[in-house]
């Protein structure tokens, strides 16, 4: 079963390799608005703020297409701006 992501209404499938893991360490900070479907400090699966995902798992979100479009996008929503 490969991950979800949602990036402004649109569905994003990701192969399992690129797994997206949660980081307890990130719980406290804000929220983004921008989810992914991957695994929870728990061992679960569920919806996942990118501010949350461990280094690692936000890099391999960000280039799991082969354009720029879904990094460029997310910059510019984290920052307050419209794609």
């Amino acid at each position: 079963m490969g991950a979800v992501s949602r990036e402004m209404g649109k569905l994003y499938s990701v192969p399992k390799e690129g797994e997206f893991h949660e980081d307890s360490t990130r719980l406290g900070l804000q929220h983004t608005g921008i989810f992914v479907r991957g695994r929870r400090t728990t061992g679960e699966y569920g919806s996942i703020d990118i501010m949350h995902l461990t280094r690692d798992s936000l890099i391999d979100w960000l280039e799991s297409r082969k354009d720029v479009d879904l990094a460029r996008n997310t910059v510019l929503l984290i920052l307050g701006h419209i794609p």
